[in-house]
Parts: C-alpha cells; sequence; structure tokens
C-alpha cells in the first residue's frame, strides 16, 4: 500500500465512525438498485464498515474540486452473482465519500481478481490522508 500505517488506521476509525442509518445513497447507487443491475442489504456495508481492516481498504481518492474523500472498500466474504451471465464467486465492493457520508457506487468482484494488471501511475504517491 502506499498509505502509511498511520492513514490507513484513520481511515478504519472513520468507516467504523460512519452512521450507516443516516448513510445517503447516491442517485447512480438509487439507478443500479431500480434497473436490477444489483441487489445488496445495507446492513453487509455496514459490516464491512465496522470490521473494516487494512486488506479491505483498496483506494482512497480526494477530489480537490469538492474536496470529497472517498474510499472504496472490498468485502472480504465471497457470495455468488451473475457477472456477463455466468455465476461467480464475488466480493461486495462499495465506494463511501466520508466526508458527505455517502454511498457513492456499489458492485461485485470475481473473487479472484487480484488487480494484478492495475496501473499505479494513476495513484499519487504525494497524496496524504491526514
Amino acid at each position: 500500500s502506499q498509505m502509511s500505517g498511520k492513514e490507513i488506521k484513520w481511515l478504519k476509525n472513520t468507516c467504523k465512525n460512519l452512521e450507516v442509518v443516516n448513510m445517503g445513497i447516491s442517485e447512480h447507487v438509487r439507478e443500479k438498485i431500480d434497473t436490477g443491475e444489483i441487489t445488496f442489504d445495507m446492513k453487509e456495508i455496514e459490516r464491512v464498515l465496522q470490521c473494516v481492516e487494512d486488506d479491505n481498504i483498496i483506494e482512497y481518492n480526494y477530489n480537490m474540486v469538492n474536496h470529497s474523500r472517498r474510499i472504496l472498500l472490498r468485502d472480504k466474504k465471497d457470495i455468488m452473482v451473475n457477472i456477463e451471465g455466468r455465476p461467480t464467486k464475488s466480493n461486495l465492493c462499495f465506494v463511501v465519500d466520508i466526508t458527505r457520508n455517502i454511498l457513492v457506487t456499489v458492485y461485485y468482484c470475481d473473487a479472484k481478481d487480484n488487480h494484478s494488471t492495475m496501473n499505479w501511475s494513476r495513484y499519487c504517491s504525494w497524496l496524504k490522508i491526514i
């Protein structure tokens, strides 16, 4: 990870302190639910946030325009879902705007996907989280 131990600890504590009961849901997520593109339970989102570990944290992003802090989390629990028309062992992934307490997006990722082809040059090593 490009994050320091102190930054990871801060993100974990921030996630654990988010109030899921008061969490907003983006229009994007509502549209995915309405069209049947995705189904999930907010209890799963809450479980991941409350039990977040270092390896649940996939990505952190800071938007300089609206000063939004976003975190991508990946559940370690495997679930069978259809991805591209075939049953696939998957993990729930979601982005939360931790500044505004909004669920930004939700999707399932193949459990075997370890992002070995990730382009790390897209990520800023100079970004400081805290």
